[in-house]
Parts: structure tokens; sequence; C-alpha cells
């Protein structure tokens, strides 16, 4: 009797996985209790080796997973042909004396004059006088706009200004961007590409924009309302103003 109750309580502290089996047998002995327990685990380890051995692996499952991830993405070119460049500077030739590009017969900055006033002897930062105000158009005073990178070579050497290439209007176009300026512009040539290919209707400004660059200022009156500017994958609808 004391032999029975030693296997039964061997029999009831194994694992669910083999002890229901052992159970339903009537073990008279702990030494065939023991016996029994050892054979249905080694047919529990060789059922659970088979299993393993036959069992393929489904869709999405983390070795599927693991093989997309050691994938290497497939750099797509961009399109070579539609290419145009936007410069942000205006159209004026490039003055002999000072090497930059701004309005007037006179360079104020070879002769060492006042941007604000024209006079000589201080710098417009200095200038006792007002600043000068955008001129009057239609009794209604000109909207000032700023663009203070007007070259790569400033583009460079300022911290606030990136130089790169986005799409506009699906055009590659190499742009400045300036965290400064307070408008987008695009030049005269880039701006007849996209009405050429793209449709678009040049619009007159109501108020005339005042641009002020290092170089002079000019007066802008027209513009391309919704361009489509993709700027890393995000696609934006911007005002731009023509040059």
């Amino acid at each position: 009797v004391d032999e029975r109750r030693r296997a039964a309580k061997f029999v009831y502290g194994l694992s669910g996985a083999i002890r229901g089996r052992i159970a339903s047998q009537d073990h008279q002995t702990m030494a065939s209790a023991v016996r029994a327990a050892c054979l249905q685990e080694i047919e529990l380890v060789r059922f659970q080796e088979e299993r393993k051995s036959t069992q393929k692996p489904y869709p999405g499952s983390s070795s599927s997973q693991d093989r997309k991830r050691k994938q290497k993405p497939t750099a797509v070119a961009p399109p070579a042909q539609r290419q145009a460049v936007v410069p942000v500077a205006p159209q004026h030739p490039v003055c002999p004396q000072c090497g930059r590009r701004h309005g007037g017969s006179e360079c104020f900055r070879a002769s060492g004059k006042c941007f604000n006033c024209g006079e000589a002897g201080h710098l417009s930062r200095d200038c006792p006088k007002p600043k000068t105000q955008p001129a009057v158009s239609a009794g209604r005073a000109s909207r000032p706009a700023r663009v203070f990178a007007v070259t790569s070579e400033e583009a460079q050497a300022a911290d606030n200004v990136t130089e790169g290439t986005i799409l506009i209007d699906g055009f590659q176009a190499r742009v400045l961007f300036d965290s400064g300026a307070t408008d987008s512009f695009i030049s005269v040539c880039f701006a007849e590409t996209l009405c050429n290919q793209s449709g678009r209707v040049v619009s007159e400004l109501s108020i005339p924009l005042s641009v002020v660059s290092p170089g002079g200022s000019l007066s802008v009156t027209r513009s391309l309302s919704g361009v489509n500017v993709v700027v890393e994958g995000r696609s934006l609808v911007a005002l731009v103003h023509i040059l």
C-alpha cells in the first residue's frame, strides 16, 4: 500500500503533458511509475522535434520579416529631362565695380554711399534719416519683401541658407532656401517654361511687391499661384513671384 501511494504521489507531481497518460494506468510500484514517465517523456520530445522539422513558416513570420529588412532599397534615379534652374537674384547685369547685381547706374558700394539715403560718410544701419519707404502705386503702398541670399556663393557662406534641387510642377529646379526671406521667387525663363509646359497663367499683383536685396531693390508685379512644390516627398502649394 505504501508503495502504491508513493507511485501515485510521484505521478501527480509530473508535468501536465504526460501526467494524464500515466495516471490512467495503475502502477503498483514506484519503479513502474518512473519507467512509464521516462518513456512518455522520450515520446514527447521526439514528437516535438518531428513537428518542428515538418512545420513551414507562415507568410509574414519573423523569418520572412527579417529577410525583408535585410533587402536594401533600390535607389531610383530622378529623370534627367526637364531640368530648370531657379535663380533668386534679380535679372540685373553684374556690376563691374563690386561684382554684384543691382539696379541703378551708380554703385553705392564702390562709392561708399549709404544704401538708404544715397549720401556718403556713413552706412545704411547708421543712417540718421528714416528708412526709405516703398513707393506708392495706385494709391496703395506696395508690400516690402526681402531676398537675402542672391548667389550660390553667398548661400554656401550663410548659415540660414540651404541650396538644393526640388520638383516644381514636375520640373527639377535648383533653388536656394533662405529662412530669412519672406516670399518665394522664380526667374522669368523658368516661369515661361511652366506656362508653356504646364499651361499656367501669369497673374498681375494688385499691389506691387517691392523686393529689397543687398544689390538694390526692384518692383515685382507678376506671380504664379497654385504651383506644386515637392520637398522630400511632401507636396506643397506655393505662390511664387516672377523676378
